[in-house]
């Protein structure tokens, strides 16, 4: 009987430790080729993993994948705070060495209204620049001879770029100018070698002396609605502008505003167009057709002198309205062996095509 007894035990014991041993595995960890469970989440065959899934399986990812954090604002900037105490402005690159600079929008809880004048002048090693939509105002000379500079984002709080601002950004291919900006500096993208195309939006009113003078690369322009004036030089020396657009909105065109435009093969002049400055398309060489407005009163000396390929002249007045009008000396000439002659091209009056 004892021995029944124990026998039983024995079985019953036997039992228990075969139970504890299955459930062990079922809430473990299984082996890598069973594809289960490794803390908390699935292994490299298919679930997830800590924080989410792996490359190989679906759903979203933990650091490889999902919302892209916010960049971190570049440490060691300097800032002064405003005489009343209510935003900063940053005022150098101070000991950060960051070649992408982030600007924050805030500091010390503070907002971050303005890029002071020189902020990072001859930062030859800045490639790129964030500016946060807290920003309203782009000192003169803010980004002045950073000639590796490749990248800008202008928000569109942004109301006044200054005077030299991207002065000999030579590396900057292309700029954004949002459409909260009302003016654009003298020289304020000056010589900006691998800028290829610009457009200016309606908000902004006046395009500075030489704002885009000496850029080489820039083959386009489109002028916004709101611009009033076209400053002295502004597009002079862009050899290789094909177009502009002047819109119906521009009373003056400054001297030497785009002389040397050597690729520019037409222009047309709006009735809203008030003054031609001197030499406003000299040496335009490749320049064969102008059309010119009703309300010009005057053509200022050299105008478009040295436009040697020019063959037509279309006026949108009656030819008395033209000869009222007040022409600067050799405005329709150009050089030939010593000389002075006049160009050899056909007046149209009453012109009323595009």
């Amino acid at each position: 009987m004892k021995k029944r007894i124990i026998l039983l035990l024995l079985c019953v014991l036997t039992l228990t430790i075969s139970l504890c041993l299955f459930a062990g595995c079922d809430e473990g960890e299984t082996p890598d080729s069973g594809g289960g469970t490794t803390d908390g989440g699935t292994a490299e065959g298919g679930g997830t993993t800590q924080g989410g899934t792996t490359e190989n399986g679906g759903g979203s990812s933990g650091e490889g994948g999902g919302t892209t954090e916010p960049q971190k604002p570049s440490e060691g900037l300097e800032y002064e705070l405003s005489s009343d105490g209510t935003y900063y402005t940053v005022t150098g690159k101070g000991s950060c060495s960051d070649t992408d600079i982030v600007i924050p929008s805030t500091y010390e809880n503070k907002p971050v209204t303005t890029i002071d004048s020189s902020a990072f002048d001859y930062c030859y090693n800045l490639t790129s620049v964030v500016i946060p939509d807290s920003v309203t105002s782009i000192g003169g000379a803010a980004f002045y001879f950073c000639d590796n500079l490749t990248s800008i984002t202008i928000p569109d709080s942004v109301t006044t770029i200054g005077d030299d601002a991207f002065y000999r950004c030579t590396g900057l291919t292309s700029v954004v100018i949002p459409d909260s900006v009302t003016s654009i500096g003298s020289y304020a993208f000056y010589r900006c070698t691998g800028l290829t195309s610009v457009v200016i939006p309606d908000s902004v009113t006046t395009i500075g002396s030489s704002a885009f003078s000496d850029c080489y690369s820039l083959t386009s322009v489109t002028i916004g609605n709101g611009v009033t004036t076209i400053g002295g030089s502004a597009f002079e020396y862009c050899y290789s502008l094909t177009s502009v657009s002047i819109p119906n909105s521009v009373i003056s065109i400054g001297s030497y505003a785009f002389s040397s435009c050597d690729s520019l093969t037409s222009v047309s002049i709006p009735n809203s167009v008030t003054s031609i400055g001197s030499s406003a398309f000299a040496s335009c060489d490749s320049l064969t057709s102008i059309v010119i407005g009703n309300s010009v009163t005057s053509i200022g000396s050299s105008a478009f002198k040295d436009c040697s390929s020019l063959t037509s002249i279309k006026y949108r007045g009656t030819q008395m309205q033209w000869m009222a009008i007040t022409k600067g000396s050799s405005w329709d000439e150009y050089y030939d062996n010593g000389t002075y002659k006049k160009i050899n091209y056909t007046m149209t009056y009453n012109y009323t095509g595009e």
